[in-house]
């Protein structure tokens, strides 16, 4: 009989939301367990042995792979970029459909705290359900749940779980946004903070939409029209097609409306500002052609012609 069901990753930590995330999905879709032990805190070990050996009672199929903090950039930012890169590495690897990871509602709305103070622009505001992070979709199916919802998930169906210590304390700044505003939080408070964040993202949605509608698809546009709409930080991000920062973006715009020409390479791009237009093409490799006999000619970059200012050759 044909097996029909989704095969997927799930990234499990060995905590409380990931284990439930594995539990959960078990039954309802081919699974591979993903751990990546970061060796930063005495029990690590210890929640490394818990996902493999539910894995194992379970027949679920387990995948680790270590990280050592080499002490140079941020922790947090490297070792997200480390597991990430593990996961795409097993979707394409094992052909499987995504990744699953265990954020929860408390997640999504410290995420969005967190926005809030750090200001500047955002693509989603909290966290979006579904994205693609390298390459690979991955999906966040407990954004509904509350974190006491998944323990108590947990705590009903006999899984062993393991407390991350590290949460605890205030060393990061999302557990200072957690301990320091969220856990004090009412709950008709955090419903209030859920709907100001729909409300936000629907907005965000709209003028998307709108912006998609100005540009129409095109890849150059006139100066003076881009310089007049109302957003131009985000219309350079869909004129561009990049996801930059905001402080990237706002800087790229204060050089556009500046008088001066020029040709930038933004990654495999090039973003050009001359004539009175603004133009996004792709970067291509160097070439080079010969020709036997002298004649007319054109190519996308250059043209040769009867007649001119100057004419120039050389032949090898």
């Amino acid at each position: 009989m044909e097996n029909n069901k989704k095969r997927v990753l799930i990234a499990c930590s060995g905590g409380p939301d990931s284990m439930a995330l594995l539990d959960m999905c078990s039954d309802r879709y081919e699974c591979v367990a993903a751990h990546v032990n970061y060796h930063k805190r005495d029990t690590a070990d210890r929640d490394e042995r818990i996902v493999r050996e539910y894995c194992k009672k379970r027949g679920i199929p387990f995948r680790k792979k270590d990280y050592r903090d080499t002490g140079k950039g941020n922790f947090q930012d490297n070792a997200r970029v480390f597991r990430y890169e593990f996961f795409a590495e097993l979707v394409r690897e094992m052909d499987l459909d995504c990744v699953m990871v265990a954020h929860h509602r408390d997640d999504l709305l410290e995420t969005y705290l967190l926005q809030k103070k750090r200001g500047g622009d955002v693509t989603c505001y909290g966290l979006s359900p579904a994205v693609t992070i390298k390459g690979v979709k991955v999906k966040r199916p407990l954004l509904r749940y509350t974190k006491e919802d998944l323990l108590e998930y947990c705590l009903c169906r006999g899984i062993r779980y393991g407390i991350d210590e590290s949460n605890l304390g205030d060393d990061y700044a999302r557990n200072r946004i957690r301990h320091g505003k969220l856990e004090r939080m009412t709950e008709k408070e955090k419903k209030e903070l859920l709907k100001e964040i729909r409300d936000l993202n629907r907005q965000k949605k709209s003028d998307l939409e709108k912006a998609k509608r100005f540009l129409a698809g095109r890849k150059k546009i006139g100066l003076d029209e881009y310089l007049a709409y109302e957003d131009t930080d985000l219309l350079f991000r869909l004129l561009t097609g990049l996801d930059m920062s905001g402080r990237e973006t706002r800087e790229l715009n204060r050089q556009i409306k500046e008088g001066k020409d020029f040709e930038i390479l933004l990654k495999d791009r090039y973003l050009v500002k001359e004539y009175g237009y603004l133009e996004v093409y792709p970067k291509e490799d160097d070439y080079e052609f010969s020709y036997e006999r002298p004649g007319c000619h054109r190519e996308r970059h250059f043209a040769l012609k009867k007649k001119g200012a100057s004419r120039e050759g050389a032949f090898l």
